[in-house]
């Protein structure tokens, strides 16, 4: 469906409201603040946030529109196995907040979404926590113009990680509000919902959003269980001025005044929010400091929710119209721009990317993702991999140190690939991998090969489409030059990956020969 300029304007501002919320909730997490408190993207509370740093909230809702803003219909099938795929790749990045209940079905790494609803069905004790409304705003972006189908789906993802009657009930409602704060700029779809909806269900929720309503935050203080979080965030959207856009920064404040899970009911009110007021009501000094995993800011949560609106124009199949009129990368040829006409919605590994070969620096590339030749213990100690933390700052080793403290306890396998942000450096995104030592008695080539072939699998999960490799063990590990440019070649002409260029920096000139010649 075609969008107006307003209506786009809101559908932007669905995933970077949600952040907004969740980023400014992040400082308060299980405290009340005091009525004359002032609320800000503080950073800190129990997760130790940067300021403007998103949780697991906006995390997974990413995950969600990623999958959506392929064309790919996620209320079943291949579309919600994918979901679930993001789902794992998130967890294994080694988030700091993750929530107990979802927290108890990714550790299993379940392989299918009918895998993870097993699991989820499985769980014993209560299980209508409030994760799965926390990440409803994309599935609303995807399915604007079928109300069926928005309903289908929001069902579909929440019952991944939720099996509980509330929580779906509960997805459906926001989610349903969303999609129609979007197309008409207005709040009624949360009633709406439910004149629709079975008796059961209406008098069920009727009595309690006519008490979140007029009533106070002591009423319904549980708000880590799902229904007392919706409650919380429909409380400060609806007793806040809503005379003007000013409405989105006061609710949000007012939801976390409500305190307790001051993240996750800021970031629900603000997925409904964005889609009344658009991103343009979201202030600036928020928008600046806004960040989180996969190592995005405000400006590709914009972006997202836009591909995810219009993909969710191309469910039956064909290219996304984001993919057919998105320009050229700068510097980019007309060679390699054809390569992402020829990916497909479903976003199948169609081709092996076009080669390009540099002498200089790898950590000056402005690619999407580096990949660093690291060790087990992602020390940064050594050759490039203590180029790249040196000059990405801080916040890149203490992003490993948080992958050894969680996902990481026993260091990187020989072999494997992780990804963290770049901090400081041009690139998006930093992948790790170790390579092998050279061996004279023992061929360990195809552990060399697997470096970038893994290196190639994290970037597809990141949606990278441009890579900078250095050369995988031709340093400190000794593995012959002219045997190391053919190993890295091989491998990466070998591999179907979405990534377009792939660029082979060279750190002399030796190597620079070596590899194009050999390209």
């Amino acid at each position: 469906m075609r969008l107006s300029e307003e209506q786009t304007d809101r559908a932007s501002g669905v995933l970077l409201a949600t952040a907004s919320g969740d980023a400014l909730g992040a400082g308060y997490e299980f405290t009340t603040p005091r009525p004359d408190a002032v609320i800000d993207m503080i950073g800190g509370g129990v997760c130790a946030s940067a300021p403007g740093e998103w949780s697991d909230d906006t995390s997974m809702a990413i995950g969600i529109a990623k999958v959506a803003a392929r064309g790919t219909d996620i209320s079943g099938g291949p579309g919600l196995d994918a979901v679930a795929a993001q789902f794992v790749r998130w967890y294994d990045s080694g988030t700091a907040d993750t929530r107990s209940q979802t927290s108890a079905v990714l550790s299993s790494r379940p392989a299918s979404a009918d895998e993870m609803r097993k699991i989820a069905r499985a769980l014993p004790g209560r299980k209508g926590g409030n994760s799965s409304l926390m990440r409803t705003g994309p599935v609303a972006l995807a399915y604007l113009g079928d109300a069926d189908g928005c309903l289908r789906a929001a069902r579909a993802v929440s019952l991944l990680t939720h099996d509980d009657k509330r929580a779906v009930e509960a997805c459906e409602m926001w989610t349903y509000a969303v999609r129609h704060a979007v197309l008409h700029g207005t709040f009624d779809g949360i009633r709406k919902y439910l004149a629709r909806a079975s008796t059961g269900v209406r008098d069920y929720w009727e009595s309690l959003l006519d008490l979140a309503e007029r009533g106070t935050p002591e009423q319904f203080p549980n708000n880590g269980w799902v229904v007392d979080a919706l409650l919380t965030a429909w409380w400060a959207i609806t007793t806040t001025d809503s005379t003007g856009p000013e409405h989105l920064q006061r609710a949000l404040e007012q939801a976390v005044r409500a305190g307790h899970d001051t993240s996750t009911t800021a970031a629900i009110a603000g997925g409904l929010l964005g889609a009344r007021w658009g991103a343009s009501a979201v202030p600036v000094r928020w928008r600046k400091v806004l960040h989180g995993w996969p190592g995005y800011r405000s400006s590709d949560l914009v972006r997202l929710g836009v591909r995810t609106t219009k993909g969710g124009d191309n469910r039956e199949g064909g290219r996304s119209s984001t993919q057919l009129n998105r320009p050229a990368r700068s510097g980019v040829t007309s060679e390699r721009a054809a390569v992402q006409d020829r990916r497909n919605t479903q976003g199948v590994r169609t081709r092996t990317p076009v080669i390009n070969i540099v002498h200089g620096d790898i950590t000056k590339q402005r690619v999407d993702a580096i990949v660093n030749a690291t060790d087990s213990l992602l020390s940064g100690n050594g050759g490039v991999d203590r180029a790249i933390h040196r000059w990405g700052g801080p916040a890149l080793p203490a992003a490993c140190r948080r992958l050894r403290a969680t996902t990481l306890p026993d260091g990187l396998a020989v072999g494997a690939a992780i990804a963290t942000t770049a901090g400081k450096l041009p690139a998006k995104w930093v992948i790790h991998t170790v390579g092998p030592e050279y061996s004279r008695q023992e061929d360990r080539s195809d552990v060399l090969r697997a470096c970038y072939r893994r290196s190639l699998a994290v970037a597809d999960g990141l949606d990278a489409t441009t890579v900078a490799f250095p050369l995988i063990s031709s340093g400190t590990f000794g593995w012959p030059r002219a045997d190391a440019v053919l190993q890295a070649v091989e491998a990466v002409r070998r591999t179907r990956t979405n990534v377009e260029v792939v660029t082979f920096v060279a750190f002399d000139q030796i190597f620079a020969d070596l590899l194009r010649r050999t390209v």
